[in-house]
C-alpha cells in the first residue's frame, strides 16, 4: 500500500479499510503510546489503554470535524482514554490523601539556584512516579496544555485543587529530580 496522505488515510478508515485503520495504527502509535505511559503507570496497562484508545479513534473517527490536526485529536481521544482507565481502577484517583500531603517535601526557598540538566527518560520516569493525582494534573496542565479550568472539569475537582495539586508536583519533581542529581554525580 503506497503512503497515503493524512485526508486519504482518514477517508480510508471512514470506509473501514483495514489497511488504512493499520496503516493509521503503524503511524501514529508510538506517539500515542507515550501519552498513555504518562498517564498509566505501567506498561502493560498503557499498551492495553493504547489499543483502547485506538477502538475509541476507530468508533469516533465520523467525530473528527478536520478544524484540528488529526494528531492532536486523536491525543485527545488518548487522554480521555487514559483517564478513562484510571477511573475505572480506583473510585476518586485524583486527589492525594491529607495524610500523604504531610509527608511530602517542604517548599524550597524561591532564591535557591536550580539548574540541573536530566535527560528526557530521567524527567520521564520521575514523571511517571509521582503520586497519581500530581502526576494528571502535571501532565494535563504541562504537557497537554490544559488549563486549570478544563482540567477541574474532566477531573471533577476544583481549579484551586488543581492549581495546589500541579504546585506540589512541581516541589516534589523538583526535589526528586535534585536528588537523582546528587546520586548521579556520587
Amino acid at each position: 500500500m503506497k503512503k497515503l496522505s493524512e485526508q486519504e488515510l482518514l477517508t480510508a478508515c471512514l470506509n473501514s479499510n483495514r489497511k488504512a485503520q493499520k496503516e493509521l495504527y503503524n503511524r501514529y502509535s508510538y506517539e500515542l503510546m507515550g501519552v498513555c505511559l504518562r498517564y498509566v503507570k505501567r506498561r502493560q496497562e498503557a499498551e492495553d489503554v493504547l489499543q483502547e484508545g485506538f477502538i475509541n479513534i476507530f468508533e469516533s473517527l465520523h467525530q473528527y470535524k478536520g478544524t484540528n490536526q488529526l494528531r492532536a485529536w486523536m491525543r485527545k481521544v488518548m487522554i480521555n482514554t487514559s483517564l478513562q482507565y484510571l477511573r475505572k481502577q480506583k473510585k476518586n484517583p485524583f486527589f492525594v490523601s491529607i495524610d500523604k500531603l504531610e509527608s511530602e517535601p517542604p517548599i524550597p526557598d524561591e532564591s535557591e539556584k536550580w539548574q540541573p540538566q536530566y535527560t528526557y527518560q530521567e524527567m520521564l520516569t520521575e514523571i511517571r512516579n509521582l503520586p497519581l493525582g500530581y502526576r494528571l494534573v502535571f501532565n494535563m496542565f504541562v504537557i497537554d496544555r490544559m488549563p486549570h479550568k478544563a482540567i477541574a472539569k474532566k477531573l471533577g475537582i476544583s481549579e484551586g485543587t488543581s492549581k495546589s495539586q500541579l504546585f506540589k508536583a512541581k516541589v516534589l519533581l523538583k526535589k526528586r529530580l535534585s536528588q537523582s542529581n546528587i546520586n548521579l554525580a556520587k
